[in-house]
């Protein structure tokens, strides 16, 4: 594969985990919405919270521009710009950086469903199993949050 088009397909899974993102923000948003318009059902998919794991492309992105940078702009170290600098830590510093979004990114595709079942069940809503969701697509649970019985 040409490295052009290579490029063009890192660049559209960037493009990809941006719409995850803001999907999960949505998401998120109408659930907060909702339980303070005490909508009633609410329906809540813990397990596509596991999209987040998607934005380590923005840091294999962010690692691949500082080696670019590094290679581009081989000057001294007293004559590089702050940006110069940081693409030359980020170059040298490149598997602990992924490491640690990696794990942060587990930890809050973790946690984050957990807050929101918590914030559904404080609001008086209870779990049931949605019954119209075919298969879930990640891993995690399709419900329905009903105020009254399922």
């Amino acid at each position: 594969m040409k490295q052009k088009n290579a490029q063009f397909i890192f660049i559209g899974f960037n493009l990809l985990t941006c719409c995850a993102i803001i999907f999960l923000a949505y998401d998120t948003w109408r659930i907060y919405n909702e339980i303070n318009q005490v909508i009633i059902p609410i329906e809540f998919d813990n397990g596509q919270y596991y999209l987040i794991l998607m934005t380590a492309f923005w840091v294999l992105y962010g690692i691949q521009w500082a080696g670019l940078r590094t290679q581009q702009f081989n000057l001294r170290y007293s004559t590089q710009s702050l940006l110069d600098k940081m693409a030359k830590f980020i170059h040298q510093k490149h598997l602990p950086i992924l490491i640690f979004w990696f794990t942060l990114c587990l930890l809050l595709a973790n946690i984050l469903p957990y807050v929101i079942e918590d914030k559904l069940i404080q609001a008086g809503y209870i779990p049931c199993k949605n019954t119209r969701a075919i298969s879930p697509v990640s891993k995690g649970h399709n419900y329905l949050y009903s105020k009254n019985d399922c």
